[in-house]
Order: C-alpha cells, then structure tokens, then sequence
C-alpha cells in the first residue's frame, strides 16, 4: 500500500475509467431510443429518476480496501452546478454496503443513495445507484 507524503495513510487513489453500461441502464430506464447513449464520439447515460442504474469504477493507482478507503461521487449537472439548487449532488459510498441485498437502500425516497457490488473485485468498483 503506498503512503501519502506525511506517511499517514494510503494515498488517495485515482479515477482511471468510468463505465455507465450504457446499453443494460437504457434497457431498464426505457431510454434505448435516445441519441446521446449512441453519440459515436461522447456517448452519455441517460437515465430516469428514482431508478436504480449501474456504474463501474476502474482505479488506477492501487485495489480499493473496503477497511481504509473512502468513495465519495460528485455528480453535476448543467453549466453552473449546485447543491442548493439540485444540479449536483455529493454521495458518499458506505463501504458497509457491500453485503447488502440487490436493490435494498437505506437512504430516504428523494435521495441519492448507492451501494458497493459483490461483483467490485481489486481496482474494479460496481456501484449500484438510486
């Protein structure tokens, strides 16, 4: 495990890869049809609210450690982004919910909330989202 410049704990990792499973989120939000999932350039998750989708996290420094590490997601929306307004949203990943069964989520209806998959393997993280 490598240290920070302080040697107090592991140094933060880094994000190599996001993947949105474009095509299975489609499917199960009905958002096949909608051009920006089949951009050949840039294609973007489209996705419907209070619906569970799926995301994969690929780290590049290190494998992520369920004991010491600390996952938080920052999703923003539109051109000036804010929490007060509901264009972006901070989520952190309770590390915890690695075990948890498929769909269950403990945070209220309105909110983001989201889980570590038991398919999450070394650098590899799959979140399940809502």
């Amino acid at each position: 495990m490598s240290r920070n410049r302080l040697g107090l704990g592991p140094t933060m990792n880094k994000v190599e890869n996001i993947h949105w499973y474009l095509k299975e989120n489609a499917k199960r939000h009905h958002t096949s049809k909608f051009d920006q999932i089949h951009d050949p350039t840039n294609p973007k998750p489209v996705l419907r609210r209070g619906q569970t989708f799926y995301m994969a996290i690929r780290l590049k420094d290190r494998d992520f450690d369920l004991e010491i590490d600390r996952l938080v997601l920052n999703f923003k929306f539109g051109s000036r982004p804010s929490v007060r307004r509901g264009t972006m949203a901070v989520i952190p990943v309770p590390t915890d919910s690695f075990d948890a069964p498929k769909d269950s989520f403990d945070a209220p209806k309105d909110d983001w909330d989201c889980k570590i998959e038991t398919a999450t393997n070394g650098k590899d993280l799959v979140l399940q989202m809502i």
